[in-house]
């Protein structure tokens, strides 16, 4: 098994530390790999992350590849495996599952130290896909532990600039003492105009996103149900409240304080349970409210076992009132049995509301901050 790795105490620049991390990913896949063979599987990631940067459904059915999920199609195994026959011909003779599995990590963790959108759904994808730690394979520990730690990098870089663009004294000043401007004072304006535009552009959507959650927190009230938080069935509010807190995220991958919004929503209803299974939050979900989000969700592919929460609420809407257990079980690789915290499971379906957006509607969100 790897060394569990401290990604608070480490710089997560590429050139500084992935060549050590893939070493240890690939070594629980292959023990005895010479250094040359890490060498040209680490370029072969690298470049196949050049590839799938371009792609958000490619870099989604990396993270299936990752998680051992079956995929609609395999442009992205098929990717990889050709960046590795590139550097080592014999690979176009592996078998070895594990390892494709563990270069697909790679490749997402190379993605996540990159910047705009291909970060955030690398990101939330590996999130999505540790579906509140129910798939226990201890050999994507390390790619999920990275994908927190960038989740809150990411969200930093997204926080609101303390101080609005200024002119400049002297620039604002010959603005308003000279009835003609010189070509540099006209550059200068123009540098200041594209400034403001740029911080109205990217930190708008922050700004409104920080005062639509805070009405929302200070309210307490469900904007689904039109009723106070503190009436929502308490088996149901994990996934009501998570899937309410994405709806009013105008971010990509939301704000720091995302799980403490969550936290403190939760506490507001009665008798919150400690734990509970996903097939008891389904099941008290008001059918209305189910219904219309499996609506929402609509029939789009990217909803299977990477989203477990939204291919749950599928499945029972599918079922009808019979047993959709067995079909989930099947396109997850797990139970829907499974017990997690409360404060989990609002933050699972929350993170799978937010990646489901960026795959399907990118128009939406700005690219990145500045």
């Amino acid at each position: 098994m790897h060394k569990e790795v401290n990604y608070e105490d480490r710089e997560m620049s590429v050139g500084h530390t992935f060549s050590e991390e893939f070493a240890q990913w690939m070594l629980v896949a292959w023990p005895e790999a010479s250094p040359d063979l890490m060498q040209k599987r680490s370029n072969a990631a690298e470049a196949a992350a050049v590839i799938m940067e371009g792609s958000l459904g490619l870099i989604a059915d990396t993270a299936r590849l990752l998680f051992g999920l079956s995929r609609v199609d395999q442009a992205a195994e098929k990717a990889l495996r050709q960046c590795c026959v590139q550097e080592d011909p014999q690979f176009a003779n592996s078998t070895n599952t594990l390892e494709l599995a563990l270069l697909g990590g790679a490749v997402l963790a190379s993605l996540m130290r990159k910047e705009g959108r291909a970060a955030s759904v690398a990101t939330l994808a590996v999130l999505a896909g540790d579906a509140c730690a129910a798939r226990s394979d201890p050999n994507v520990r390390s790619f999920v532990e990275l994908a927190r730690y960038r989740r809150r990098e990411l969200a930093v870089r997204w926080s609101t600039d303390q101080s609005w663009p200024v002119l400049g004294r002297e620039l604002s000043e010959l603005v308003i003492s000279s009835a003609t401007l010189d070509s540099e004072a006209v550059k200068g304006i123009a540098a200041y105009v594209r400034q403001l535009n740029e911080f109205g552009e990217y930190h708008f959507p922050r700004v409104r996103e920080e005062a639509d959650v805070a009405w929302w927190v200070l309210g307490e009230y469900s904007r689904d149900l039109n009723i106070p938080v503190r009436e929502i069935d308490r088996r149901a509010a994990p996934l009501i409240l998570g899937a309410e807190l994405a709806d009013i995220t105008r971010t990509e991958i939301g704000p720091v304080a995302s799980t403490a919004v969550l936290w403190r929503v939760l506490s507001l209803v009665k008798r919150i349970p400690k734990s509970l299974s996903l097939s008891e939050a389904i099941k008290h979900l008001p059918s209305q409210w189910l219904s219309q989000r499996s609506e929402r969700v609509g029939r789009t592919t990217r909803v299977d076992g990477l989203t477990p929460v939204l291919f749950g609420i599928r499945c029972a809407v599918d079922a009808t009132g019979a047993d959709w257990g067995p079909t989930f079980a099947r396109g997850t690789g797990f139970s829907a049995e499974h017990e997690c915290s409360a404060l989990s499971l609002a933050a699972q379906v929350y993170d799978e509301c937010l990646l489901l957006r960026l795959l399907g509607s990118p128009s939406e969100l700005r690219t990145e901050p500045v």
